[in-house]
């Protein structure tokens, strides 16, 4: 009978197919585990991203705010400007029309008299009374016939013109004096009337 030699049983050995079974599992562990390092990586790339486009959207919206205001401004700015240039205009033709005033010896005009009256609401024109015509309309009408009649003869007109306004400025500036209420036939200035006598006799 053989002897058995040595103390206890060798350690036995994996078989081929555990050792396949062993690789096979641990590829699988190394395939999870690189699969989660790269949904890892994909999701910070994500949030990156979305920092990057929150900031370029930021800044976007910065830069049309920016625009915005400086059009406003310049908008603002030509505004004035104009409000300046029609005042200054405002004022030049007031300027002009007061030189005119003085040169045809009128008196200076009542600022009152040039605001103009508040909006008075119309009813309808079938209601309104008619409005008979007053001084200064028929006055205007006279004046307008008298240049459209001797339109041809258009240096007379305006010495005809110019007498007039001469006349109503010394009654305007001097109401109280009888001398400038009344007008002598005989006049050699008011000689210029005589070539539109009929014309004045019609108003």
């Amino acid at each position: 009978v053989p002897v058995s030699g040595g103390g206890g049983a060798s350690k036995s050995s994996l078989t081929p197919e555990e050792i396949k079974l062993k690789a096979q599992e641990l590829r699988e562990r190394a395939r999870k585990k690189k699969e989660e390092e790269e949904k890892r990586m994909e999701r910070e790339r994500e949030k990156e991203r979305i920092r990057i486009g929150k900031e370029l959207l930021e800044a976007k919206r910065i830069e049309e705010e920016n625009e915005r205001k400086r059009i406003l401004a310049l908008r603002k700015a030509e505004k004035e400007e104009e409000k300046r240039a029609r005042e200054k205009i405002r004022q030049k033709l007031e300027e002009d029309k007061a030189e005119r005033r003085r040169r045809l010896g009128l008196p200076p005009e009542d600022p009152a008299t040039t605001k103009s009256s508040a909006p008075v609401v119309e009813e309808k024109k079938s209601m309104l009374p008619i409005r008979p015509a007053t001084k200064v309309e028929q006055m205007r009408e006279c004046l307008r016939s008298l240049k459209q009649n001797h339109k041809d003869d258009d240096a007379k007109v305006k010495r005809a013109f110019q007498t007039l306004l001469t006349y109503i400025g010394n009654v305007a500036k001097n109401p109280n004096e009888e001398k400038f209420r009344k007008i002598r036939l005989s006049n050699q200035t008011f000689q210029v009337w005589n070539f539109f006598t009929i014309d004045l006799d019609t108003c």
